[in-house]
């Protein structure tokens, strides 16, 4: 399993995002790290289980059949293939299918993330880019595909996680990372506080609360007496805007 470095984000919005994702994600706001013993263990498992073998990342190429290349100790290895994909959760590389990883961020979940060069190789209509950091996989030029989900429905996410978005660098992007436990309009402080379905927004200098998940613009998606509000810059996801309720 490899294990990302995680960053305390603030992403400075109409309503301010708390964040803390798996990666230094590609144009993410400075941040600050996580305090010491926040980040997700290292299992002593992580790279692949069989012996080193050179092979091809891009495309899967020159391992055994029923094994995978991955990335291992800053080259490439073979390693048993596995079948999960992004709303697989996992303990080792073995999981995961061909092209996918186990990747952990500062808790102690971990889910099959796929291995890019640059957004091409990833969904980025959908939501998906090629923004995830791993130090490991940093050496040889590579990143993890952020998930392709819905912040409404939470699908494209292992069970019981949450799904979000990041403005990114102007281009907008889906993430997922294991829920909380604060309910909606419950105050918090970063984004994995949150039960799933909501993210936590400051508004207006206020404190932190988590403010369910919603599309700007289309009607029903909050309780009556309350609108969605976006973010600014906008979260605009393959068209679709999305925000808070309040």
């Amino acid at each position: 399993m490899k294990t990302t470095s995680p960053l305390l984000l603030a992403a400075t919005l109409a309503a301010c995002v708390f964040g803390d994702d798996r990666a230094g994600r590609q144009g993410a706001d400075a941040g600050t790290d996580r305090p010491p013993g926040d980040g997700r263990p290292n299992d002593g498992g992580e790279g692949p289980d069989a012996p080193a073998q050179a092979c091809s990342l891009f495309p899967q190429a020159g391992c055994p059949a029923g094994q995978a290349c991955d990335v291992a100790e800053g080259s490439t290895a073979c390693r048993p293939a596995g079948f999960g994909t992004a709303t697989a959760t996992c303990a080792t590389d073995a999981t995961c299918a061909p092209g996918r990883s186990c990747v952990a961020d500062g808790d102690s979940d971990a889910s099959c993330l796929e291995l890019c060069q640059d957004d091409d190789d990833c969904a980025p209509d959908s939501g998906s880019r090629c923004v995830v950091d791993e130090a490991e996989t940093a050496a040889l030029g590579l990143r993890y595909c952020s998930e392709a989900c819905s912040p409404a429905s939470l699908a494209g996410c292992p069970a019981g996680w949450n799904c979000t978005t990041d403005p990114g660098d102007g281009v907008g992007y889906t993430f997922c990372l294991p829920a909380g436990d604060v309910r909606i309009d419950g105050g918090c402080t970063r984004l994995g506080d949150c039960v799933a379905g909501a993210t936590c927004v400051s508004r207006f200098g206020l404190p932190g609360v988590c403010g369910r998940n919603c599309r700007v613009g289309v009607t029903g998606g909050c309780p009556s007496g309350e609108v969605c509000r976006g973010f600014a810059p906008p979260n605009v996801i393959g068209g679709t805007e999305w925000g808070t309720c309040a």
